[in-house]
């Protein structure tokens, strides 16, 4: 058991709503790939055709030869139909940015997350690209087996493609409906909200829970160096040759190390999570009476990345409140209501989480 563990467990028991929203895999995926860019797709992309190349040359398996496939007519008619619906998407992506441009600044951070336009246009470009290289060098691969996989894997790309072109427009067309727009950022400031309560939560959590382990179960002081750098303690301190942040702490085998140990006079330093280890740096985290050999930094969890989402925490939370005071101050009181009402949303639901 780590601490960590701990208070997520607690957390989902006790706010089942914000550990779900903080523990989406299917917003990550999507976070994700609103993030990938041109290049990235086309290398993984060269990596699947050269995949079909190898098994086509290597392996191809007669039972899955179930269709006769015409090369020439099929990349002509490929090649007609991605550009078609690439063209699509330019024009409904143009026509959601054109529509929303007063609103632009505001919306950005949320189109980004909710309409995975780049994806979309990069995934078809890079189609685009292969079914081009595809005919052109069609006369010089002399397996017909090579070319047909090829085409098989473009043909199901091209079924994938044109789904989330579907939710491409799905998507355009509900923000380009006010009613929907206004329910699709109410939603965003409830995400928004939740995730800065998860964080704030762990982070408060994390140092309380830390302290009680080391005092209460541990019976260790809180280290103070005006009062006990005078006493000749033996420090423990956490190295690391890069950039490293804390994320966890194994209590259960820090809890056997020290049943184990007779030491008399016994400090910790409080530490916080994601606390950042920089590399070459030598942080002092516990003082004891005689040294140990003891290597706590298999103890400690130390990762490349902090735990915590900490990437736009509370954007669309301060734009809110930016847009409160412009309406205000313009009397637009149609929006206005609007934005208070979303405000008392946030606020309700953050006394119901409290009252918890």
């Amino acid at each position: 058991m780590t601490i960590l563990q701990a208070i997520k467990s607690d957390v989902r028991r006790k706010y089942p709503d914000i550990y779900k929203i903080n523990n989406n895999r299917l917003e990550k995926v999507n976070a994700k790939f609103s993030k990938i860019n041109f290049w990235t797709i086309l290398l993984i992309y060269t990596l699947l055709i050269a995949a079909v190349v190898f098994y086509s040359t290597f392996v191809n398996f007669d039972f899955l030869k179930l269709l006769s496939i015409n090369f020439e007519d099929n990349i002509k008619s490929f090649s007609t139909s991605v550009i078609t619906l690439v063209s699509m998407n330019l024009f409904v992506t143009n026509l959601l940015l054109t529509h929303l441009k007063e609103e632009r600044d505001d919306l950005q951070t949320i189109i980004d997350k909710r309409v995975t336009f780049k994806f979309i246009t990069y995934l078809g470009f890079t189609v685009i690209i292969s079914i081009l290289s595809l005919y052109f060098l069609s006369s010089s691969i002399t397996s017909t087996d090579v070319k047909s996989n090829i085409l098989v894997l473009i043909f199901f790309t091209f079924l994938f493609y044109i789904f989330q072109l579907i939710n491409l427009y799905n998507s355009v067309f509900n923000f380009l409906n006010k009613t929907n727009r206004s329910k699709i950022i109410a939603a965003e400031l409830d995400i928004e909200f939740s995730k800065a309560f998860y964080n704030n939560l762990l982070k408060f959590e994390f140092q309380k829970r830390y302290k009680e382990f080391y005092e209460e179960t541990l019976k260790f002081k809180k280290y103070v160096a005006y009062s006990h750098s005078t006493l000749g303690l033996e420090s423990v301190k956490l190295r690391s040759h890069r950039d490293l942040y804390l994320v966890d702490v194994k209590i259960n085998s820090l809890k056997h190390v020290f049943n184990s140990l007779t030491v008399t006079d016994r400090y910790y330093v409080p530490l916080e999570l994601d606390m950042k280890l920089e590399k070459s740096q030598e942080r002092e985290i516990l003082f004891l009476t005689k040294k140990i050999k003891n290597k706590f930094s298999n103890h400690y969890i130390l990762k490349k990345k902090p735990c915590l989402q900490s990437e736009l925490e509370s954007d669309n939370i301060n734009k809110l409140l930016r847009k409160i005071s412009q309406n205000t101050l313009h009397n637009k009181f149609s929006d206005l209501k609007d934005n208070l009402d979303s405000l008392d949303n946030i606020y309700s639901k953050y006394m119901s989480l409290q009252k918890n």
